[in-house]
């Protein structure tokens, strides 16, 4: 393969107009509510969104005139440069931003606004460098214009572009998938464990017992592969099982096997925060060797009259954890406890085992269904930072992947 020819770079100044933004005055209600777009980098977090049209606040005329603030075109890439430095998006329909960004409305001729969002999210580092403050880092505008960044012909930036594209719709496609299916998912659970054919009962009517184990006073330190530990509130959760929560056992006498959680033991929490306290999980296999606590409870059902898995779902339906709050006490609004009695007394639709076990099927079948778009999307994550490290270095062009 011919060695490729070097990319022109310029000062980023030389390519793009640099315009910082500013917020009206708090007080003054004519410069809030009107119908301009006013972003604040608070907007931007994680993966984000590349274009954006609408914000949380909106500016008038006059509160634009009264501040920092410019009305930027659309197309102008915004970039955090305060506290919160290199989160990027590009200007969806014109706007205007507080003080925390600097916004760059380029030349059109010779520069595509989307080729150097990519470019800027790679940034995080450089700009970190560049920064200065005591208070928290901010890069200047004249720090940024003098930032060196790379000039390939228009043309090329516009193949890179649609390249990173293609992979970054496709991820968002899969997420867009996800998010229904996770809609789906909660709309079956509460229409499958609502009344129907079948009736209404206590928890304790399909449990042979519950369980809870011992607190001994022990180190916040996990335990090893192969040692004991205790387990930690934290370890039940709504997302599943999290071993690692544990506590480790130290001394042969904080160890009694007869609290051993087994890989499928339906586990839930007596206490923790309001909005977690009773929460479930089915126990899955651990590298540590781990016992029940006093505020951990193993419910045990009556394999003829109620599928294991089913209760799990039941647990985390919104009748049931209404009914979970309402029975939760604790003079701390921090951390709610509640008693195995009132466990016992949650009241449960109970359709046959057979139909138990169909919904417990249906909403399994989703899970996985989530769980492989998740994979996907990480593969796709992988994918595309690979690619826009090659691609926008140079290193790689974009007739080599084509």
């Amino acid at each position: 393969m011919p060695e490729q020819t070097p990319w022109a770079t310029a000062k980023l100044s030389e390519i793009a107009q640099i315009y910082a933004g500013g917020t009206p005055p708090r007080d003054n209600k004519r410069f809030w509510g009107g119908s301009i777009p006013w972003l604040t980098p608070g907007e931007l977090s994680g993966e984000g969104a590349r274009i954006i049209s609408s914000t949380a606040e909106y500016i008038t005329s006059a509160g634009l005139r009264n501040s920092g603030a410019v009305l930027l075109p659309s197309g102008t890439l915004l970039v955090t440069t305060r506290a919160t430095l290199g989160a990027c998006t590009i200007a969806g329909t014109e706007m205007a931003t507080n003080q925390g960004f600097k916004n760059l409305v380029f030349d059109r001729e010779i520069a595509d606004p989307t080729f150097y969002y990519y470019f800027f999210r790679t940034l995080k580092r450089t700009l970190e460098r560049r920064a200065s403050g005591t208070t928290f880092l901010e890069i200047s505008a004249g720090d940024l214009g003098n930032l060196p960044v790379p000039t390939p012909p228009l043309a090329e930036q516009r193949r890179i572009v649609e390249a990173l594209c293609c992979v970054s719709e496709s991820e968002q496609a899969i997420e867009a998938s996800i998010v229904k299916l996770n809609i789906v998912q909660k709309a079956r659970l509460e229409a499958c464990t609502a009344p129907g054919d079948g009736r209404l009962g206590p928890l304790k009517d399909r449990l042979l017992r519950i369980e809870a184990g011992k607190s001994p006073d022990l180190p916040n330190t996990p335990a090893a592969p192969g040692e004991w530990g205790v387990l930690k509130v934290s370890a039940i959760h709504r997302d599943g099982f999290r071993p690692n929560e544990n506590k480790i056992a130290v001394s042969p006498a904080d160890v009694n096997q007869r609290y051993e959680v087994h890989c499928g033991d339906l586990l839930m929490s007596r206490a923790n925060t309001p909005d977690l306290v009773g929460s479930a999980c089915i126990a899955t296999k651990s590298s540590a060797r781990l016992l029940l606590s006093d505020k951990t409870l193993r419910l045990i059902e009556e394999p003829q009259l109620a599928d294991r898995d089913y209760i799990n779902l039941c647990l985390a339906s919104t009748a049931v954890r209404r009914q979970i709050e309402h029975l939760a006490s604790g003079s701390s609004r921090s951390m709610q406890n509640i008693s195995q009695r009132a466990v016992e007394s949650l009241v449960v639709y109970w359709p046959d085992l057979a139909q138990q076990r169909r919904i417990v099927n249906e909403f399994s079948s989703i899970s996985e269904q989530i769980r492989q778009g998740q994979q996907e999307v990480l593969k796709l994550r992988k994918l595309r930072a690979g690619l826009t490290d090659d691609l926008l270095s140079g290193r790689v062009r974009v007739g080599d992947v084509a």
